[in-house]
């Protein structure tokens, strides 16, 4: 979850909660694949750690 505050002179500022995501791992991202069907894309938004990001994009070279 992101909040972006802005106040009265316009300068922001960016809030983040990283909550369930950033214990995301590679493993689960692995388990996952193994769990599901055919699949033609792979999108991820790099709001996570990078380990499961990289084992995303492996398996989605692979082909799984």
């Amino acid at each position: 979850t992101a909040l972006i505050e802005v106040d009265g002179a316009g300068q922001n500022r960016i809030v983040v909660v990283a909550g369930a995501n950033a214990e995301v791992s590679a493993a689960q991202v692995e388990q996952a694949a193994a769990q599901t069907a055919d699949i033609g894309a792979v999108l991820t938004q790099l709001e996570i750690r990078h380990e499961p990001i990289f084992a995303a994009k492996k398996l989605a070279e692979r082909g799984l």
